[in-house]
């Protein structure tokens, strides 16, 4: 692939991005909703390239009655530079698609080391959660709220448990929200999802309300992601009864890995999927909460 019209990232590349690049697609790690992810290589180094279906993606702005434009996720990944989000080294557009070249995680995303390794041991869990909410906190200062936080969101330097750092990914539904709670977009993965969100979209199919929601939606999904960890099976069961499950919170430590989890963990799975928005944890009581204490 080769263009003349790239656009560079944060200013923090380690590739060399020139003016004409050819890049050597070598095989596809990953598909969204508007969306396609390939492994490629330029000039000796591996990156990642998602590319952005125009067509689809005009399709579910219509759909959804969304605010964000095609430039949105390159647009806020630019704006960022920490250690637990993916970095963009640059982007291209042609008239079919847009092109966001990233870095490459070795270590695929945590939904395939949980479904090929098994849940996760507390010691290593701590680890990894950490430094998942210490990325959620880095966003949510600067008032950008993911709104599609799951496992395969959540990319790894490595499948080593013992030395595996997670990197956030897939920014395409991110938003800014100033002032909170004016996000009213209904997206997400359903099982990731919020009350707030399950019951905007209830109070719009039958009243047309348009109740908005802020930067607690990523925090329930956090705890969503803290229980499958822990456990390789998710709180609340995907069945007809989903959206009851979730507007009652209505979940269970009950398999027998939980057996072997502390009080502590258990007790921050709690704080991260409560119902109410106001008694819900921040990314930085997260941060701060007991189970995490002394995690480097």
């Amino acid at each position: 692939m080769s263009g003349n019209a790239w656009s560079r990232g944060d200013g923090h590349s380690e590739l060399d991005l020139t003016d004409s690049m050819t890049f050597d697609f070598q095989k596809k790690l990953g598909a969204g909703t508007f969306s396609q992810v390939y492994l490629s290589v330029h000039q000796g180094a591996q990156c990642a390239i998602k590319i952005i279906d125009k067509t689809t993606f005009f399709r579910f702005q219509t759909w959804s009655g969304t605010r964000l434009t095609l430039d949105n996720e390159v647009d806020i990944l630019s704006q960022l530079n920490h250690v637990g989000i993916l970095r963009l080294h640059g982007s291209h557009a042609t008239d079919k698609s847009l092109f966001l070249i990233t870095e490459f995680c070795l270590g695929g995303d945590l939904l395939m080391a949980l479904a090929e390794d098994g849940f996760m041991q507390e010691f290593h869990c701590r680890r990894l959660f950490k430094g998942i909410c210490e990325a959620v906190k880095y966003i949510h200062v600067r008032s950008i709220v993911h709104r599609d936080l799951k496992p395969d969101n959540i990319l790894l330097t490595s499948r080593s448990r013992s030395d595996m750092h997670p990197k956030l990914a897939d920014f395409g539904l991110a938003t800014k929200i100033l002032p909170a709670g004016t996000c009213r977009t209904l997206c997400g993965t359903p099982c990731y999802m919020a009350p707030e969100l399950i019951s905007l979209r209830k109070k719009k199919d039958t009243s047309g309300s348009d109740l908005g929601y802020g930067s607690e939606v990523d925090m329930w999904s956090l705890g969503v992601i803290l229980y499958v960890s822990l456990s390789s099976e998710p709180p609340f069961e995907d069945n007809a009864s989903l959206d009851d499950q979730i507007l009652t919170g209505r979940y269970e430590f009950d398999g027998p890995e939980w057996k072997t989890v502390s009080l502590e963990a258990k007790d921050l799975v709690n704080e991260l999927l409560r119902r109410h928005t106001q008694l819900r944890f921040t990314a930085l009581q997260a941060c701060e909460h007991q189970w995490l204490h002394d995690i480097v």
